[in-house]
């Protein structure tokens, strides 16, 4: 299942994130007994009005009550369908907004005559500010984390390396994707002979 209710704390769960994920599972069978996957938490009370709702618009077969098994109607698949797409939609609104952001911050980093950068660490956020860099006129040489496990493996067209090997390649910057260690990054950037790279954040 895509969507984890509890998953987000910025984004509010309304009825039409709910009567997704209730098409959803009865559609795949999931909604057994009125009950919804465990992870979604949905209380017994938010299912029976979501269930009424969604009959009461014709996209399930009435008479099912909340212990019965519900189908969908062929409206109910048609509202299913519309609905992810506009879900996913958002979420791409959502993900272009936070690339807008972090190109702007790679545009003054760019009037600054950087252009070589690296990542530290390769992160879900590194992800996003990869995304980023198409067009900012910075070059993406190095991905390093601290964890020996990611080095080696792939991002994107680099091999994920150890922070040490900073000290031998030609960077201008290196650029910050996390938040939350930031000062232990800086700190530790700090203590790595021959690395003279500025250290770049992103907020």
């Amino acid at each position: 299942m895509m969507f984890e209710l509890d998953n987000t704390l910025f984004l509010k769960p309304s009825e039409l994130i709910h009567d997704l994920l209730i098409l959803q599972q009865i559609k795949s069978g999931e909604l057994a007994g009125g009950q919804a996957l465990p992870n979604h938490r949905l209380s017994r009370q938010d299912i029976a009005g979501c269930l009424h709702r969604l009959e009461a618009g014709g996209f399930i077969h009435p008479n099912r009550g909340i212990g019965a098994e519900a189908k969908l109607t062929n409206d109910g698949e048609q509202q299913m369908r519309m609905l992810l797409v506009d879900y996913i939609r958002e979420l791409m609104l959502l993900h272009n907004e936070v690339i807008a952001v972090f190109r702007k911050k790679l545009a003054q980093y760019y009037m600054a005559d950087i252009r070589k950068v690296a990542f530290y660490p390769v992160s879900d956020t590194a992800e996003v500010v990869y995304a980023a860099l198409a067009g900012s006129g910075l070059t993406l040489v190095a991905a390093v984390d601290d964890d020996p496990s990611l080095w080696g493996s792939p991002f994107h067209e680099l091999l994920v390396q150890a922070p040490s090997t900073l000290s031998s390649l030609e960077v201008d910057g290196v650029i910050c994707t996390t938040a939350v260690f930031e000062e232990q990054i800086r700190a530790r950037l700090a203590l790595l002979a021959g690395v003279n790279a500025k250290f770049l954040t992103l907020w």
